[in-house]
């Protein structure tokens, strides 16, 4: 592959202006492809990340590994562009609405994106290290307060970007992790990186996209890195999770559809980490997409500040999974000799978080609760 990416303004690319890309450095390995380190326009100062896909796996909808999986990285490059070009509204957006912080919305910018006779290539911004990564390396750095006040900082940064995502996109990520949001570490300011498994509830994108839509059937567990439980955080492959647990009594029938919405967020892709997958997921019915986004919203709330995952799965089968379900998150801290490291009003979140999805508040709560809406220090 040639060290250097052009992308001429054409109508197959949206792009503000042609410009060339430079390959700096291999990052990590994806699903179909690899990730680079970029410099746009030999400018060592704009720096971005390029994303390989592999023609021949994008088609057969296989990964590396040979596993059949969701991701889709033309459909990832439509709604990155999309929130790109909204991110102009978010002042106007935070200025008139009560229920959104003056915080930025959190996202890595869209750059571009081309191919070749090989390869797909999406370009974006590069927003940082790994959060994943910062979490564990940094964990109650310097010190519990100071951590406690920056985990604090992060969370009100990700509840906002995920009300916009939900309330002015339709847009659902369905893929919600510490792996997948990036961080400056000097400046505590993250983005939310690849949708490449995320949905748009509108009809009118899915049809003019119809070609990227996944079929929105079988499972796709997409962990690049997994977390061993009650431990530090540690990356670790795993298998696709292809097991439903049909006897489980996490799946209501009764939707809990927001009555406010005139949208319907019903989904039926059963995609995700396994660590960050709500309980409703292990099952084979609809669930509310948004609600599945608040559920890893809570666990990557609980392993940023215990660098450790709550439980294995959300599954009956799982000890740890049903002390907190049943709202005794508090016994289990005690058990683990970690009640210090959740504030209060954190548990409380975690408490209306942790249920079951017809018990469990939207995002439109989240972003008001006391633990995200009160001052914070960094």
């Amino acid at each position: 592959m040639s060290t250097l990416l052009k992308i001429q303004k054409t109508e197959k690319v949206i792009l503000s202006e042609p410009a060339e890309f430079h390959f700096e450095k291999f990052l990590s390995s994806s699903l179909q492809g690899d990730v680079y380190l970029g410099v746009m326009n030999s400018n060592d100062e704009e720096k971005v990340v390029i994303k390989t896909t592999q023609k021949k796996l994008f088609l057969e909808n296989k990964s590396l590994k040979g596993h059949k999986i969701l991701e889709n990285i033309i459909k990832e490059s439509k709604i990155l562009k999309m929130l790109s070009d909204n991110k102009r509204n978010i002042l106007s957006l935070s200025q008139s609405s009560q229920s959104l912080s003056s915080a930025s919305f959190s996202f890595v910018r869209y750059v571009g994106f081309t191919e070749d006779e090989t390869n797909y290539y999406l370009v974006e911004e590069y927003g940082g290290i790994n959060l994943h990564n910062f979490v564990r390396d940094s964990f109650q750095k310097p010190n519990l307060k100071t951590y406690q006040s920056n985990v604090q900082y992060i969370m009100q940064q990700l509840v906002n970007t995920v009300y916009y995502f939900h309330n002015y996109c339709s847009l659902c990520h369905l893929d919600l992790s510490l792996e997948n949001v990036v961080i400056n570490p000097k400046t505590m300011i993250v983005k939310i990186c690849d949708f490449g498994l995320s949905s748009i509830f509108d009809q009118s994108f899915e049809q003019e996209n119809n070609k990227c839509v996944d079929t929105q059937n079988g499972e796709n567990d997409s962990s690049d890195s997994n977390i061993k439980n009650n431990s530090n955080l540690s990356n670790d492959d795993s298998d696709n999770d292809k097991n439903n647990e049909n006897n489980d009594e996490s799946t209501n029938n009764d939707s809990n559809e927001d009555p406010k919405s005139k949208t319907s967020f019903l989904c039926k892709r059963y995609c995700g980490k396994t660590f960050y997958k709500s309980p409703e997921l292990t099952n084979t019915t609809p669930f509310d997409a948004r609600l599945a986004d608040v559920w890893a919203l809570g666990v990557m709330l609980f392993m940023m500040l215990c660098c450790a995952p709550p439980f294995e799965k959300a599954s009956k089968r799982d000890k740890r999974f049903c002390y907190i379900i049943e709202g005794k998150l508090d016994e289990l801290l005690n058990h683990w000799k970690m009640s210090d490291c959740v504030p209060e009003d954190a548990k409380d979140l975690l408490n209306l978080i942790f249920r079951y999805e017809k018990e469990r508040i939207f995002i439109d709560d989240v972003v008001n609760h006391k633990y995200v809406e009160n001052d914070f220090k960094c």
